[in-house]
């Protein structure tokens, strides 16, 4: 069953599997969305396939795989956080390069790709189409799944730093996307407000992170209808209060640090 306004009814303790997709919101430095759902899911294995940077193409590539490679079931519990439409995501000699938001990124794209190859509208029927074609997909498998976007339609432009005006024909045309509202940009007052400031590791200077911190990642689930319990509290009271005393970017590779942001990749 695709779940949307029926969240409330999912039957979390079913599952013998729960697998999640998205960007950074779904696998970070500390305890994201995909975390804690797995903390109210402690009988099911937890396959977390979000990427820092990720956009929606490395989603869609992603799930494809996940449903082949675990023949999932109606055991299975699928959420995906779709992520920002301007992105370019690519899988280059055995390893994915998923830069993220192609604005602000001229250390990675240069002014002539810009010139030649980003289109904000073509990028955005690009994912729309995507974040469709995979929901209506999603509504015939046997395995349950969930559907949110950390931005939605509305949203897109503003953190690309442009009017929507240039898609907004395109918004109108997909306006009946069936995910769950309301996203988490809406859900916190459409900002992305610091909850945590540490030293970079590049420069030295003190680095805000505009990420939500997990208390924030939890109260949206609730608010949206999952049947939430006391472990996703305690665990995400736990990542804050840890990010709180954080003050060095290089902890984050430690590796006794609890959440690894990179992952291991899947091998094809």
């Amino acid at each position: 069953m695709y779940y949307n306004t029926n969240i409330a009814d999912i039957d979390l303790s079913k599952y013998d599997r729960l697998v999640t997709l998205g960007c950074s919101f779904t696998r970070y430095r500390w305890a994201t969305w995909a975390d804690l759902l797995a903390q109210d899911m402690p009988n099911a294995e937890f396959t977390n396939l979000g990427k820092c940077g990720a956009g929606n193409s490395y989603i869609q590539t992603m799930l494809s795989q996940a449903k082949r490679k675990m023949s999932l079931t109606n055991k299975d519990l699928v959420v995906i956080c779709w992520s920002t439409f301007y992105r370019e995501d690519k899988w280059i000699k055995g390893q994915w390069r998923t830069p993220g938001n192609v604005f602000g990124r001229d250390d990675v794209f240069s002014e002539e790709y810009f010139k030649e190859h980003v289109d904000v509208q073509g990028m955005t029927m690009r994912d729309c189409a995507i974040i469709d074609t995979v929901t209506q997909s999603l509504k015939q498998e046997q395995f349950d799944s969930v559907g949110l976007m950390g931005l939605g339609l509305n949203g897109q432009g503003y953190y690309a730093g442009f009017s929507d005006e240039e898609t907004h024909s395109i918004q109108n045309m997909y306006n009946d996307l069936d995910i769950v509202e309301p996203c988490l940009w809406t859900y916190n007052e459409c900002k992305w407000p610091v909850h945590y400031t540490y030293k970079s590791t590049h420069d030295g200077s003190e680095f805000a992170d505009y990420h939500p911190s997990a208390p924030v990642y939890r109260d949206w689930l609730v608010h949206i209808g999952f049947p939430l319990g006391d472990a996703s509290k305690q665990y995400a009271d736990f990542s804050d209060d840890i990010m709180k005393q954080t003050t060095l970017q290089e902890v984050f590779d430690d590796p006794q640090w609890p959440w690894d942001e990179h992952g291991d990749q899947w091998n094809i």
